[in-house]
């Protein structure tokens, strides 16, 4: 039986995410439609997000040490932004990829959604307090670019998935996740109700 995780602990959403994959991934020549990215990325596209980033670490460092970096990242730039403790929130996934296949390694590095009150300077001090760390890419969160399907994309694959603060985010996306799904015009009608596994379309 493949390993079950609800997602119970987010305002109980009927939605369960499983580890089973029914079709590989073995080409790109392939179309293919996640239930795991899709209802991920519908329910997390759901939060005031104001930035979308990408932090690259200089060196090859191992998951612990990226996930203390992100959260001292956090910390520095709601200090520097003068927020308070509760007013920054993020939702990460750590990429990586080794050597092989035709494809050369690639640093560690973070896609993350960054959600905090609005400033002139945000953008800029965010950039800046990454850099000790490596370099950055951020850019202004617009739900029309699907960020949030695209992190979970990462998480579907097995990508180290980290979060701050989101309990005390308003959200305002479907609680019916599946309804939802149905809904959606980028979902085939007969993968709709799937919750796990990966398929073609």
């Amino acid at each position: 039986m493949p390993e079950q995780r609800p997602l119970g602990s987010w305002k109980g959403l009927r939605f369960l995410m499983t580890t089973q994959i029914i079709v590989p991934l073995s080409t790109t020549a392939l179309k293919t439609y996640s239930p795991i990215q899709q209802h991920y990325g519908t329910f997390i596209a759901g939060y005031p997000w104001t930035l979308y980033c990408t932090g690259t670490f200089r060196t090859m460092v191992n998951v612990d040490s990226a996930n203390r970096a992100l959260d001292r990242y956090a910390i520095k730039l709601s200090r520097a932004m003068q927020y308070k403790p509760r007013q920054l929130s993020f939702y990460a996934a750590l990429e990586d990829r080794w050597s092989g296949l035709h494809h050369s390694a690639v640093r560690r590095h973070w896609h993350f959604l960054l959600a905090c009150p609005q400033n002139s300077l945000l953008a800029s001090v965010a950039e800046q307090l990454w850099l000790e760390n490596g370099f950055c890419k951020i850019e202004p969160y617009d739900p029309a670019q699907g960020g949030s399907y695209y992190i979970n994309k990462l998480i579907a694959e097995g990508a180290e998935i980290r979060e701050r603060n989101m309990q005390h985010l308003p959200y305002t996306g479907p609680t019916d996740l599946i309804e939802a799904a149905r809904q959606s015009p980028y979902v085939p009608k007969r993968l709709a109700e799937k919750t796990s596994g990966v398929y073609l379309r």
